[in-house]
């Protein structure tokens, strides 16, 4: 009977199907595998325990604007991005009360509809459901507390659950023994929506970009229906903001708060709904809080080249990089370089694979469009494609796109170096690489001609990449010191 109870609670403990201890911090870690824990306060909750687990000395906090942003396209800090999808102001200031002076600047995008009275009950509802549906529960809040409650009397029911181990046994069944069968939606240092990043990375390098009316239409849609429903302006939200600056001084930690622009498809909906003078208003509050630095960037960023083709409400993730980079070189006095980036893609070296043929360069890989790919021959058994440069390079970032669905994509691959292209040495532990399109960061500071990747499992079907893509990093701009030095400032 003891064996069959451990049993039934292991199986529960390590499936977890309905999400009870997806934000705790071993999980974290590893990756949360459902986007719906990304936002609300389950979203709040993971962000907590991250930004405790990682280290950093600057945070940026916004709405789901700001929610793909990459942290390290971040210029001069170590940032951790701790926006939350409708995070609100009161929320942002309780997260403020827990920032130590280990933290040397804090930088805050701002909202139209944080300013909207009568949009939290609204998002309350959403939460509620959200949470509802995650956990897979009747629609009964009093079975959704006990089950986020941490209480071992309820982890003890939870984890002897006939439904929670009949679920969890069908995800034995679903999921293949692989570390990499799921889907990771959360990273260490900030969220990235990984689906609407590889669209749009498609539209781009297929030369197929256009703006898609219906979805453009739905998410409009939902600015009117839910965002700025009922605008009811709200004087607290005013008030909040001030706190915010105010508990971030007694701390003596600096702080940029800016207006995050609106595409320019929703200023006519504002004028429309008859919101335009509490729009100014908005502006008008925010500049008296953070200064007249605030609205540096405002509609210069409106065109909606800067969003996602499909949503007019999101930034692209470079958009969101871009725009903070600006905010925070304009308060210490900093010209950045007109389109800049902190990762340079490479594009000086020879490529290599382990197959080559009239169909099978690897060229194809590294030619800027996932329209061409490299394809292994069939009767490669250990595949692999990378680059010889012409000297020791220093690779920050690697940028693996494998589209097919079936056998030809791998769930998890390798980073090697050699200095001579015979002796190879792993440069990374494997890396999960289920996603059709896999960001790897290369840490430490190794520096060799020849890099690599190459698959650590099978397959079936010859391999194939799409694209490849090498980056260095900008150094001198891990700090404003280092900027200021390089550039004669």
């Amino acid at each position: 009977m003891a064996v069959t109870l451990t049993s039934t609670g292991y199986v529960i403990w390590l499936y977890d199907p309905y999400a009870k201890f997806s934000w705790h911090s071993r999980s974290l870690e590893e990756g949360s595998t459902d986007p719906a824990l990304l936002s609300g306060s389950t979203g709040w909750e993971a962000k907590s325990v991250l930004g405790r687990a990682y280290p950093h000395n600057a945070v940026v906090i916004g709405t789901s604007k700001l929610l793909d942003t990459d942290p390290k396209e971040l210029a001069f800090f170590n940032f951790f991005n701790a926006s939350i999808g409708a995070i609100n102001l009161d929320e942002i200031s309780d997260y403020v009360d827990s920032l130590d002076t280990h933290v040397k600047l804090v930088v805050i995008g701002i909202d139209f509809f944080q300013f909207n009275e009568n949009f939290l009950p609204l998002q309350a509802v959403h939460d509620r459901e959200q949470l509802r549906q995650v956990l897979g529960l009747a629609p009964k809040i009093d079975e959704i507390t006990a089950l986020l409650s941490s209480d071992w009397g309820t982890t003890t029911r939870y984890l002897l659950n006939g439904r929670a181990l009949l679920k969890a046994t069908n995800l034995f069944f679903q999921t293949p023994p692989s570390s990499c069968a799921r889907e990771i939606v959360l990273y260490p240092q900030g969220n990235y929506n990984k689906l609407g990043i590889l669209w749009q990375t498609e539209f781009r390098e297929t030369n197929t970009r256009k703006i898609l009316e219906e979805n453009y239409r739905d998410q409009i849609e939902h600015l009117r229906t839910v965002n700025y429903a009922n605008f009811k302006y709200s004087e607290h939200r005013e008030k909040t903001l001030r706190t915010i600056r105010d508990k971030l001084r007694a701390k003596g930690i600096p702080l940029i708060g800016f207006l995050d622009p609106l595409n320019d498809r929703e200023l006519p909906l504002l004028k429309e709904m008859g919101l335009s003078e509490s729009y100014k208003r908005f502006i008008s509050a925010t500049t008296q809080t953070f200064g007249d630095s605030a609205i540096v960037p405002l509609q210069e960023y409106g065109d909606p080249s800067y969003y996602y083709d499909f949503d007019p409400i999101h930034f692209l993730p470079e958009t969101g990089a871009e725009i903070i980079n600006r905010m925070v070189a304009n308060h210490f006095d900093l010209k950045l370089p007109t389109d800049f980036k902190m990762y340079r893609r490479l594009s000086d070296f020879v490529p290599l694979s382990s197959t080559s043929g009239p169909n099978e360069s690897a060229a194809r890989a590294f030619d800027r469009t996932i329209a061409t790919g490299w394809v292994a021959s069939e009767s490669d058994q250990e595949p692999w494609i990378g680059a010889r440069f012409s000297f020791p390079q220093r690779l920050a970032r690697i940028v693996l796109s494998q589209l097919k669905e079936d056998d030809a994509r791998r769930s998890s691959v390798i980073i090697e170096t050699s200095l001579d292209g015979r002796k190879w040495i792993p440069a990374s532990p494997p890396i999960c690489s289920s996603s059709k399109r896999t960001v790897i960061d290369i840490s430490g500071d190794r520096a060799a001609s020849y890099w690599r990747v190459a698959p650590v499992d099978g397959g079936v079907a010859p391999w194939r990449v799409d694209e490849l893509a090498f980056y260095e990093r900008r150094t001198d701009s891990d700090t404003v010191a280092a900027f200021k030095a390089h550039s004669g400032r």
